[in-house]
């Protein structure tokens, strides 16, 4: 997963390493290390691909941070966060992040 993440795949394997990030994300029993790589990746695509920003907003819901360490939860939701304000600079030219 740490080697997907340094690459940039063709837009054709967009969906394809979205869909397998999201349902590794989803197992709880995964490793959290490995969990935790796929929501940056998750987040990564969302930026080049607004239309996901949501569904990746989704997959940070507690119901998956909550087996996280508290780091890794404060880490993930600067993640989405950043996601966010991403979207609002885009939009309207000023981030309203803190």
């Amino acid at each position: 997963m740490i080697v997907q993440e340094k690459m940039n795949p063709e837009s054709k394997d967009i969906p394809l390493l979205f869909d397998t990030c999201a349902y590794i994300w989803q197992k709880l029993d995964n490793k959290p290390a490995i969990r935790y790589v796929t929501i940056r990746i998750l987040v990564k695509i969302a930026r080049d691909y607004p239309g996901l920003a949501n569904e990746s907003r989704l997959l940070a819901d507690s119901i998956y941070t909550k087996p996280l360490s508290k780091a890794a939860r404060k880490s993930i939701s600067r993640l989405v966060q950043e996601l966010s304000c991403n979207r609002v600079v885009q939009a309207d030219r000023q981030c309203q992040c803190p």
